[in-house]
């Protein structure tokens, strides 16, 4: 019977959790940099026009209201994209585990994997 070296399978497990992070967090990135400097020129908009006087508070509170959701949508995109890399870390995870203890075991204990909880 195959024995499983735990140095043998952490190296695993992070590689693959590595491996099916690296593009996400790439894109992510560039995603979160792109939406992040946009809110901020939106920001700097509003002060300015509301500080030049082209204006009102009134129109000013709009627009804030508008950089408000910006902000929220922003935040919500991020958190569901991370929540998407969590999972597919876990699933590459999940797949070098269940695939050692098969090959350790020949294939005689049948596993089905898991879905993350």
């Amino acid at each position: 019977m195959a024995t499983i070296d735990p140095t043998q399978i952490l190296g695993d497990m992070l590689g693959a959790a590595n491996a099916s992070l690296n593009a996400d967090l790439t894109t992510m990135g560039g995603y979160a940099e792109a939406k992040a400097q946009a809110i901020a020129n939106q920001a700097s908009m509003i002060g300015t026009y509301y500080a030049s006087g082209q204006i009102t508070e009134v129109e000013a509170q709009h627009f804030l209201d508008g950089l408000q959701d910006m902000v929220t949508s922003f935040v919500n995109t991020v958190e569901g994209l991370a929540l998407i890399d969590v999972e597919k870390a876990w699933n590459a995870m999940i797949g070098v585990l269940w695939d050692a203890i098969g090959s350790a075991t020949g294939g005689a204990l049948t596993l089905t994997k898991p879905v993350m909880p």
